[in-house]
């Protein structure tokens, strides 16, 4: 996954770690009015690429709805403290996303290769399915460490019972 990347603070641009993009680093500080369209901006862009990449930001939408209403009601220091737990919990919503997709991917490569060095995978695959069932629900930290689990159950895999391969056997 490499380094974190961020977006710009003002343009959303894709930037490494947090901040600003070069181009607005060196333009003159904006007015608190555009520097919280700006920021709108950015969040909808934040959240929109991590609803394309399937992250369930419910609550960031909320947050950004509850921006909207504090702008309305001319609260500009709240409507700016909201924005960033929006940013702030999306990024990292996306981040977890981002890493439960890995592991997972990083489970299923290790079970198969468990697989076919004829170790029994059967807890690294239930550690698997749980991780799955935890991105479906948008349960990302949870999902990680089942993945995480997964992966070490199927290295540390023992080779299966004679008994369940005979049996296996004379099922086919």
């Amino acid at each position: 996954m490499g380094d974190r990347s961020c977006t710009c603070a003002r343009c959303g641009k894709e930037v490494e770690g947090e901040g600003l993009c070069g181009e607005c680093a060196a333009q003159p500080e904006a007015s608190p009015q555009k520097k919280i369209s700006d920021l709108i901006e950015c969040a909808k862009k934040e959240i929109e690429r991590g609803k394309r990449k399937g992250v369930a930001l419910g609550n960031a939408e909320e947050l950004l709805e509850g921006v909207m209403l504090m702008l309305e009601a001319e609260n500009a220091d709240d409507a700016l403290r909201l924005l960033n737990e929006c940013l702030e919990f999306a990024s990292e919503r996306i981040m977890q996303h981002e890493m439960l997709v890995a592991g997972i991917k990083r489970a299923e490569m290790r079970i198969k290769e468990a697989e076919e060095r004829g170790l029994d995978t059967t807890e690294a695959a239930t550690l698997l399915k749980m991780a799955q069932g935890a991105l479906d629900s948008a349960e990302y930290r949870e999902g990680i460490d089942y993945a995480r689990k997964g992966a070490e159950a199927a290295q540390k895999g023992r080779k299966k019972d004679v008994r369940v391969e005979v049996a296996a056997w004379q099922r086919e």
